[in-house]
């Protein structure tokens, strides 16, 4: 059937940008390399887990925070997306998918097929090189943990802890992330449609994630919805207000771009 014509095409353009994917690759690897560094606590009376290195509780360190979603995804989703939506939008495609819809979708499933890859592509990073500079240990559930150091009373401790077990964590982490990506996807999608330069649409959301981690706002605003701070851990319906939010601006971002794809001119 011709509504499923783009998902071949889609596979087809992931792989065609190979070299794209090896240079930003090449890229996050070597600055979530340099944030699982820079995250190790100095104190050396406080026991280092993976998490400390994943999602320091102070919302901007770790290879899967706030300096990540600056410095790692947005750079790595604009360069991604815009190579495929110059590889969609040509002629060639253009004509073989035959209406916006169907182009406007084949942009959609690649936004969330990379979405899914990054994902998984920073996880399986984050972990393997996480786990080899100071094991795979939970060390969040221990009273010598990170955690309970900040908080400094057993009570308020002893009461999160079901909510640090390490399967837990770990689906926080990939959901707040997963959905992150999307945002970021969707995000690219509609300011390329306005601007044509892929440069300027990293500016912009460059832009507005530093205005975020300032905190001038003294709330979330932009990529700090897709952070885990230790307010996360303490009540878990933080993660779940920050999800709604990251899921309801991408579907208004969905809504708000196909509109503006049904006007385009492709002449």
């Amino acid at each position: 059937m011709k509504r499923f014509n783009s998902i071949p095409i889609v596979i087809r353009q992931l792989y065609l940008i190979k070299k794209t994917w090896l240079l930003t690759i090449i890229y996050a690897s070597i600055v979530l390399f340099a944030l699982l560094l820079i995250s190790k606590p100095i104190d050396e009376s406080i026991k280092i887990g993976i998490f400390d290195l994943l999602a320091d509780i102070g919302e901007a360190t770790g290879s899967t925070n706030h300096f990540m979603l600056m410095f790692v995804a947005i750079p790595v989703t604009v360069t991604i997306l815009t190579a495929l939506i110059k590889n969609i939008e040509s002629a060639k495609i253009v004509l073989s998918l035959g209406s916006r819809f169907q182009i406007y979708h084949a942009l959609v499933i690649s936004a969330l097929a990379f979405s899914l890859i990054f994902t998984i592509f920073i996880f399986l990073f984050s972990f393997l090189c996480g786990g080899l500079l100071v094991g795979f240990e939970n060390t969040w559930l221990m009273p010598e943990g990170k955690i309970s150091s900040i908080l400094r009373d057993s009570d308020k401790f002893q009461a999160i802890i079901p909510n640090l077990e390490t399967y837990k964590v770990v689906l926080t982490l990939v959901i707040t992330k997963f959905l992150s990506f999307i945002m970021l996807s969707f995000c690219v999608l509609f300011l390329y449609q306005l601007v044509k330069n892929s440069s300027l649409v990293m500016i912009i959301l460059l832009v507005l994630a530093g205005i975020d981690q300032t905190g001038v706002f003294r709330f979330p605003i932009f990529t700090r919805f897709g952070t885990v701070h230790i307010y996360n851990w303490i009540d878990p319906m933080t993660t779940v207000y920050h999800s709604i939010f990251l899921i309801a601006l991408s579907l208004f971002l969905y809504v708000v771009t196909g509109w503006l794809y049904e006007r385009k001119d492709f002449i």
